[in-house]
């Protein structure tokens, strides 16, 4: 199975477990529903039998922007306009996840970088290198259509960085 096929089907696999627990609220069976029935039940859906090592990596662009996406876009859409106070608890250095190509000037504070990458994933103002298929460049567009942030970075780096700020939230929430 190639790139291009692989990333709708972990897109699938993942809308689908949250799609049985969506299921499983409505007709009251949350209590008793388990990861496992979830697992079980998206399997009936998809042809479970396809052995992982078909699979190159579900850590691929398509997973981490989506990933991203959910992290980044929905819930500054959703729940809190621009507060990158949000993430201010969040210790991270930018050196080990980003190479700021240009625009250093305008990242003065670290966080700030959370408003290049939301603005990245929601205008799809990214490119997957075409040769070296996990090296990715994000950009902030001003509103003249000049790209005025540049960064770098790899999947891997772009995926770790995505888990660590998942556990962020995960205890920012719990605080």
């Amino acid at each position: 199975m190639n790139h291009q096929e692989q990333i709708p089907v972990w897109g699938y696999i993942n809308f689908q477990l949250l799609y049985q627990i969506h299921l499983a609220q409505q007709s009251n069976t949350s209590d008793t529903t388990t990861i496992s029935d979830l697992l079980e039940n998206t399997n009936s859906h998809i042809n479970s039998n396809i052995p992982l090592k078909t699979f190159n990596s579900p850590i691929n662009s398509g997973a981490i922007f989506s990933f991203l996406y959910s992290l980044l876009v929905v819930p500054k859409e959703l729940f809190n306009r621009e507060n990158l106070d949000f993430f201010i608890g969040f210790d991270f250095e930018l050196a080990d996840y980003f190479e700021i190509i240009s625009g250093i000037e305008k990242i003065q504070q670290r966080e700030q970088i959370f408003r290049v990458l939301r603005n990245s994933m929601s205008h799809v103002n990214y490119h997957v290198d075409d040769i070296d298929k996990y090296s990715v460049v994000m950009w902030n567009e001003s509103r003249t259509g000049q790209k005025n942030i540049i960064v770098k970075s790899n999947i891997n780096k772009l995926g770790n960085f995505a888990v660590e700020l998942a556990k962020y939230y995960i205890a920012k929430m719990k605080s």
